[in-house]
């Protein structure tokens, strides 16, 4: 069935010696592997350039919900980045989210508003020219509610400790090792109501915001049954040590 979507790009794999397989968070069928044979030929005519993490498409596709792999006739870019793939801390953190993205994101069917905050987060980041250091925290922290796991929103005095493992924020700390300490909770909480546009308000130092991602990574991990590495982290760490 001929189909036409958006899509964003999650993650791009070699398949053989001339082929790739490109993974897509999609429009119309949520996350789709698709088999792009021919990309990594030298002459080839497939702009295998915009197969990169975040990059957003316009895809006319041949789709089959029976098959693993998807067949792509068209695509087209749908926001020509200004500043992206120029700008390292930018294009790292774009590494980055396409990582989680292609281990967190699994759903195989439309969910529009998940879609949507994609889009608006992506370029958001590519047109801002404020600081990015705490974007990527704000945006896994807000993905969580599209993603069915996120925190009740109960922060307070008397409930200042977030317990990871059942979301939620409790007086004590728990049982387990899965929590924030309490400064780590007062963020994580200011982030939960935060946006984009006022993200620079939050002061994070450098050793605050690895160390609340590298819980962030851990939630995740707890919610969605991944146990495997994040590869990306320690360049973000390397790129973001001095912001």
């Amino acid at each position: 069935m001929l189909q036409k979507t958006r899509g964003i790009v999650l993650h791009r794999i070699k398949y053989s010696d001339s082929s790739v397989i490109v993974y897509i968070y999609t429009e119309k069928s949520g996350r789709q592997a698709f088999l792009v044979r021919g990309a990594r030929r030298k002459k080839s005519l497939i702009k295998i350039n915009l197969f990169q993490p975040l990059y957003a498409l316009d895809l006319e596709i041949y789709f089959n919900p029976k098959r693993e792999l998807q067949s792509i006739k068209e695509y087209n870019n749908i926001i020509p980045f200004v500043s992206i793939p120029y700008n390292i801390q930018k294009s790292t953190i774009a590494l980055f989210l396409g990582e989680m993205l292609y281990r967190f994101l699994l759903e195989e069917e439309a969910n529009k508003p998940l879609f949507e905050y994609l889009l608006n987060s992506i370029r958001y980041l590519d047109i801002t020219e404020k600081s990015i250091s705490t974007f990527h925290l704000l945006f896994l922290i807000q993905l969580t509610k599209y993603l069915g796991f996120n925190p009740n929103d109960n922060f307070s005095e008397q409930t200042p400790v977030l317990d990871l493992k059942n979301g939620v924020f409790v007086h004590a700390i728990p049982n387990h090792t899965y929590y924030l300490n309490l400064k780590e909770s007062r963020l994580f909480n200011n982030l939960q109501n935060a946006s984009f546009e006022k993200i620079n308000l939050l002061k994070l130092s450098s050793t605050s915001r690895t160390n609340l991602l590298a819980r962030i990574i851990e939630f995740y991990k707890l919610h969605q049954s991944f146990s495997g590495e994040i590869r990306s982290f320690q360049i973000m760490k390397e790129v973001f040590h001095q912001e």
